[in-house]
């Protein structure tokens, strides 16, 4: 099956990536994915896709070809996608969860893996690998009244 046919056994509404493209109720460009919200369709001529979000910084997506490999998740820059679409019967609702990846930077030209936290639209790095990074020693002080 190709994805036009997943998202319509998905969610039965019968539309070819035409009519999704047609019927979307917001359309922008691939180069502002990064704005998308996840399950986002991802938008081609003749082809669609749906967006799953970044995975050390790349964004990927749900492919269903008609190819042998069947579906699978891809980085977007696999294909050549034009524009990212919302469609008013999908849930686009933001989780609350907080995500943790282990993740390399660039600090002073150097390479170092640091724990990334994501919540709430945000990313932070964890206060012990920073001070690693800087070479401090960090002290918790803890105090009671």
């Amino acid at each position: 099956m190709d994805y036009s046919g997943l998202i319509s056994w998905g969610t039965g509404v019968v539309l070819g990536s035409a009519l999704l493209f047609d019927s979307a109720i917001k359309k922008a460009l691939i180069s502002t994915i990064k704005q998308a919200p996840v399950g986002a369709l991802v938008w081609m001529k003749e082809h669609v896709g749906i967006y799953t979000g970044e995975k050390n910084g790349v964004p990927y997506y749900i492919a269903a070809d008609g190819s042998p490999y069947g579906v699978r998740e891809v980085p977007l820059s696999k294909n050549k996608f034009t524009h990212w679409v919302l469609m008013d019967y999908f849930n686009y609702e933001e989780r609350d969860d907080e995500v943790v990846t282990r993740e390399k930077i660039i600090v002073n030209g150097k390479e170092c893996e640091v724990d990334m936290i994501r919540k709430d639209g945000t990313t932070c790095i964890k206060t012990r690998d920073v001070a690693e990074l800087l070479g401090l020693k960090l002290v918790i002080r803890v105090e009671c009244l």
